[in-house]
Order: C-alpha cells, then sequence, then structure tokens
C-alpha cells in the first residue's frame, strides 16, 4: 500500500489516516500471528530460548506497520535525505545499543535488544521528520482507500510470484 500511496496523484488528510492504520493493523496481526506461532518455531528448532525471544521481536512487525505510512509520506515529499537520515540515525543507535548488551553481557540478547531499538528509533525519528500525526479513522469519501487495498495486495501477489528461488542452469 505504501508504493500506492507514493505514486497516488493525491492523498487526502483521511486517506493518509486511514492507511497509517490499515498499516499498523497488519503489522499487529503479524505480530499476534508471530506470537501464536512461536512454539511452533520453538518446536521446529528445537530451541526453548527462542520463545522469549520470538516474544520480544514479533513486536518489529507492529512498530514497522506504525512506521510504513510515515516513511510512504516522506518519500512521497521527495524528502530522501530525512529518509536517509533516520534510517542511519536508527541503524547507528540499534548498533550502539546492540553492541552496549553485547559488551555487558547480554549475549544473544543484544541482538534483540538491536532489532527492537532499531525499530523503536525509526518510528520516532520518521514521525518527527513527517510533521503530521494521523487522525482517528475516517470512513467518509475522503478517506476511502479501496484502491491502495487492491494495489498492495497485487504487489504482494506480484512480489511473492518473484519470490520464487531461481534454478541454476546444469552443464
Amino acid at each position: 500500500m505504501s508504493a500506492a500511496a507514493v505514486q497516488a496523484k493525491s492523498l487526502s488528510r483521511g486517506q493518509r489516516s486511514n492507511l497509517f492504520w490499515a498499516n499498523t493493523g497488519i503489522g499487529a496481526a503479524l505480530t499476534v500471528i508471530t506470537l501464536l506461532a512461536s512454539h511452533l518455531i520453538v518446536r521446529f528448532y528445537d530451541e526453548p530460548r527462542l520463545l522469549p525471544i520470538t516474544h520480544v521481536l514479533a513486536f518489529t512487525f507492529l512498530l514497522n506497520g506504525a512506521t510504513t505510512q510515515f516513511r510512504a509520506d516522506l518519500n512521497r515529499r521527495m524528502s530522501f535525505g530525512k529518509l536517509a537520515g533516520s534510517d542511519l540515525a536508527a541503524q547507528s543507535i540499534g548498533l550502539v545499543v546492540g553492541t552496549l548488551w553485547a559488551v555487558f553481557g547480554g549475549g544473544y540478547w543484544a541482538l534483540v535488544a538491536q532489532q527492537l531499538s532499531q525499530a523503536v528509533c525509526l518510528l520516532v525519528l520518521v514521525v518527527i521528520a513527517g510533521r503530521w500525526l494521523p487522525g482517528l479513522p475516517d470512513r467518509g469519501p475522503d478517506g476511502d482507500i479501496r484502491h491502495f487495498l487492491r494495489f498492495g495486495w497485487t504487489m504482494v501477489g506480484t512480489q511473492a510470484c518473484s519470490a520464487t528461488p531461481a534454478t541454476t542452469p546444469t552443464r
């Protein structure tokens, strides 16, 4: 949906808010699915330490969902410097947090702390850079996002089809 929002000729405030809530809802759904699947992940890898790791990392889906429309809006306004600065700053902060956790004995939790802090920082930075806050969902004509949803599902289908592994020709 973010690609559709970036390419749209016009994007109303209601549509922008609704896209934020839709992306955040998708992130929330993926978070819940990951939480529910965490025991299957533990069984698949036969590694009980993955349960709390999966529980914590599941929330990156929610954070990334909330970040999506802010990134799309910055892209739409061609604020590439702000996007790049936010990405670089979030990755740098995540690296520092992960390194500090590792240095002070955090073990594998350092990687978890790195990912979570990076996602939180990116959300905060793009909200600041975007200079807008979403409103409540808009059910009126100003908030219609059906076109964006159709475009988004088409993109998901296209990416799923193109994500098949390439075969190496034999000699």
